[in-house]
């Protein structure tokens, strides 16, 4: 395969505040080292912190939520409105979101709060008044689920597709730990490792 070494950095994935200055080079062109980097439409930092990405998804879905009610000006049909988040919004603060979820509150709120915002703006439309909008019940009405739920989704659906087979990943595979259930009624099926002890999910 041929690579563009213009193109070509170098990343260390290290944990503390120790300095890599290794060089590296291609084909007799040193490469550039660099703190963080887009791979695949994920931004990925040395630490491997999430918070890069976030920042930059939220920034994205939030100008597509602009668009959106900027072009839409003349739509009176609230599910209009739902297929244009659904169909625009949603995939930004979703793909890829089984490498980057983040586990901090104050990172999942940044990103839950695109989908208040489209709530809120949505909700003006049917009459609301933008700081008077009932978030929760205007989400449950219209079906949108947290944001957590859905990626907990995608990532079920990716250990259903490794552990069946439909994702040719032996090294994943590997790595999951199944229980053999001690009875009918047993409801763990898979096992996390700690230390040398197994605690069964």
């Amino acid at each position: 395969m041929a690579l563009n070494v213009t193109k070509c950095v170098v990343m260390s994935f290290k944990r503390g505040t120790s300095i890599l200055d290794s060089q590296y080079s291609l084909r007799g062109i040193p490469l550039k080292r660099v703190c963080s980097f887009k791979d695949l439409g994920v931004t990925m930092t040395q630490s491997l912190s999430p918070l890069d990405h976030i920042s930059v998804i939220t920034g994205e879905a939030r100008s597509l939520l602009g668009f959106i009610f900027r072009s839409t000006r003349d739509f009176s049909s609230p599910e209009s409105l739902l297929v244009l988040f659904r169909a625009l919004v949603l995939p930004v603060l979703e793909y890829g979101s089984i490498i980057w979820a983040p586990y901090h509150l104050y990172q999942i709120n940044l990103l839950q709060s695109v989908q208040r915002r489209f709530v809120r703006m949505l909700s003006c439309r049917m009459g609301f008044k933008y700081f008077e909008v009932p978030v929760e019940e205007i989400k449950g009405h219209f079906h949108l689920l947290p944001l957590v739920l859905r990626w907990e989704h995608n990532d079920l659906v990716l250990l259903f597709k490794t552990v069946n087979g439909y994702l040719d990943c032996p090294e994943l595979l590997a790595s999951i730990n199944i229980c053999v259930p001690r009875g009918m009624c047993s409801r763990f099926h898979f096992s996390q490792m700690l230390s040398h002890n197994s605690l069964c999910l």
